[in-house]
């Protein structure tokens, strides 16, 4: 027998364990960077999605000479444009005016609700009993989930399989994932197309008062702004941000209920609450809702979101961002005007 063959030998149990502890070192040091390339990846993604809502805004300026408004709706006594022969509307906000925009004809030409300014009448979500082929045609159309909508960092966060909330806030409509029976507003089980972009209302969509309503946003109720309203300049202003869901409140909901956004009812948002907030032992909803997503502008993106700005372009605003730059960025003419280092 060949000598070198005859003193050959495989390896030990200790050298096989050693190999097999440096392949896991290896691939424990390459999985965060894997991790880091494919959240990168999905970040890209999502700054082209919201980049497209932006320049489709830009399309409806073009072709109606002012913004689409953030809802058709009124609450009582409340928004800038608030008139009190027209205490309610249809309840449509902003992405429904962006479908022929976004090449969704064929879901545009599905929805039958009003949308003019002007509208007087019944809200598109109606009464589910009895009402008329155009408000089925309409529940119909909320259920389609439209792509560009969606951030792939989501995950799980964007579901469709959800129940609506047709009692409480409506100028907000509000979607949960939630055991309905649990919260005695939830009428209907139907499961709406979600939204992970909003409009910016402004640091508050309802308040006229002085020293606020310069912080209005873009995008308010019956909203008719245009790029002249823009007086801070629209590579200074907010056009659009990320959502994610959020916990409501007690009396709303549970702590462990999410909330999310129906492109069709809930696509507009002030910016007032913050940038991925957490609630706080401060915000007085007891101890179980502490460290649980608040209603803000946010993201699953680690430490920010991603917004678009009234010129098209995009920006990752850091979770750090003070109140006051927050405010001023998402304000349409407030005067103030940061350098992009502030967030």
């Amino acid at each position: 027998m060949n000598e070198h063959y005859k003193n050959r030998r495989g390896l030990t149990l200790v050298e096989l364990l050693v190999v097999i502890a440096i392949i896991g070192i290896l691939i424990g040091m390459l999985l965060p960077a894997v991790q880091a390339v494919r959240e990168a990846a999905r970040r890209t993604t999502c700054a082209n999605n919201i980049r497209q809502l932006a320049l489709a805004c830009h399309n409806y300026e073009s072709a109606n000479r002012r913004f689409p408004p953030g809802t058709i709706y009124n609450e009582i006594g409340a928004g800038p444009f608030y008139d009190s022969s027209r205490v309610d509307g249809s309840g449509v906000t902003t992405l429904v005016f962006l479908l022929p925009f976004l090449e969704q004809e064929n879901l545009n030409s599905f929805v039958t609700a009003d949308r003019s300014l002007r509208q007087v009448g019944a809200t598109w979500w109606g009464e589910i009993s009895g009402s008329s082929s155009g408000a089925i045609r309409d529940f119909e159309a909320a259920q389609f989930t439209v792509p560009t909508f969606q951030c792939s960092s989501a995950g799980t966060d964007s579901i469709t399989g959800i129940a609506v909330d047709m009692a409480a806030d409506l100028a907000t409509f509000l979607i949960t994932d939630a055991d309905a029976a649990m919260d005695s507003g939830y009428a209907s089980y139907l499961a709406l197309g979600t939204t992970c972009y909003v409009s910016n209302s402004g640091f508050s969509s309802n308040d006229t008062s002085a020293g606020v309503f310069e912080f209005r946003g873009p995008f308010g109720e019956r909203s008719k702004e245009t790029f002249a309203s823009i007086s801070d300049g629209s590579s200074n202003t907010v056009c659009f941000s990320e959502v994610r869901p959020f916990t409501y409140g007690a009396g709303i909901t549970e702590p462990n209920d999410r909330i999310g956004f129906s492109w069709f009812g809930a696509s507009n948002f002030p910016a007032g609450w913050g940038v991925n907030r957490l609630y706080t032992i401060d915000d007085g909803e007891g101890a179980e809702f502490v460290g649980k997503p608040y209603p803000s502008f946010s993201s699953n993106h680690p430490a920010g979101v991603n917004m678009a700005l009234c010129d098209g372009s995009t920006q990752f605003v850091h979770e750090s961002i003070t109140d006051e730059v927050r405010d001023a960025l998402c304000g349409i003419a407030d005067g103030q005007v940061f350098d992009r280092s502030s967030f």
